[in-house]
């Protein structure tokens, strides 16, 4: 008996049917599930790794969104991203540092400055090492540091992490190489899941196509394949949303992540497409729940 047979629409290459594993459309690590809307069955292992390794980590491993994950207690293969690693620029003037975190509930414990000289108090863990701050900031003595520190447990404003700053450089910055990688092969998918295999055969299927295959080899994105318009808002919510779209004979996929990444991405023409007198659902994530803290995105 011959052995099951299929195409991967990212590689194009046909493989064995236990080559093949569950692509999830919306990311687990934004909070997607596995119900059968948000997963198909059509991109081989290989193709999956890769894209998880050049597309999706480039977005959800960045840092501004393991902040909002952290914020907003979404869990990924290590859990809820702690904010450690993280250089925040915070209101105290010139003191930068790093927020010590719960590697598994995210819960911040601690802020170490690293450099700089303040007039403002140093916010910090219990039990602090003044030497420390001590290193850092040379013009104070022990005891002018041991009257600007604050514990923590006694401060419940502080991490005042309730907003996160953004220069129009880093905006264009993720746009371009984060969030817009990640958008195509959401759009591609979900276009595919509800268009069916006709779809593929467009001329704007093969180009998105082309384009992720080239991303799956780690190659920088050279081209935009297809009309795409791609902004960051700061109208904030707990939800992501993938949905068709249509405006005259031109039909698009949008995406909101959050209220902070959107895209609309031309996927075809309603002429060209078959089926488009169907319904198709949107998929629409809610990640609310007791752990989701409240912040604002500022754009400089």
């Amino acid at each position: 008996m011959s052995e099951k047979k299929k195409k991967c629409i990212i590689c194009t290459i046909e493989k064995s049917e236990n080559n093949f594993n569950t692509e999830h459309i919306i990311l687990e690590s934004l909070g997607g599930n596995r119900q059968p809307e948000n997963t198909l069955k059509d991109v081989c292992k290989t193709c999956n790794s890769k894209l998880g390794m050049h597309v999706d980590s480039k977005f959800v491993n960045s840092p501004l969104l393991e902040f909002i994950r952290n914020r907003k207690g979404i869990k990924g293969k290590n859990g809820v991203p702690g904010l450690d690693k993280f250089d925040f620029p915070f209101w105290i003037p010139e003191i930068t540092g790093n927020l010590m975190t719960n590697k598994k509930t995210g819960d911040i414990t601690g802020y170490r400055a690293k450099y700089g000289k303040s007039e403002n108090f140093i916010f910090a863990p219990k039990n602090v090492d003044v030497g420390y701050f001590k290193q850092h900031i040379e013009s104070y003595s022990d005891d002018e540091i041991k009257t600007r520190i604050i514990d923590f447990d006694n401060v419940p404003l502080f991490p005042r992490l309730d907003n996160i700053s953004l220069p129009h450089g880093t905006v264009e910055e993720y746009l371009k190489y984060a969030f817009f990688p990640l958008s195509m092969k959401i759009s591609f998918e979900y276009a595919y899941k509800y268009l069916g295999e006709p779809w593929l055969n467009q001329r704007i299927s093969k180009d998105i196509q082309e384009v992720l295959f080239q991303l799956c080899q780690g190659n920088t994105l050279i081209k935009i394949p297809t009309d795409t318009i791609l902004s960051m808002g700061n109208n904030l919510s707990n939800e992501i949303i993938v949905e068709f779209e249509e405006e005259g004979d031109k039909i698009y996929v949008r995406i909101d992540i959050f209220g902070i990444f959107n895209s609309r991405m031309l996927i075809g023409y309603e002429n060209s497409l078959i089926n488009l007198g169907s319904e198709y659902p949107k998929l629409k994530i809610d990640v609310s729940s007791s752990n989701t803290k409240d912040f604002e995105v500022i754009y400089l």
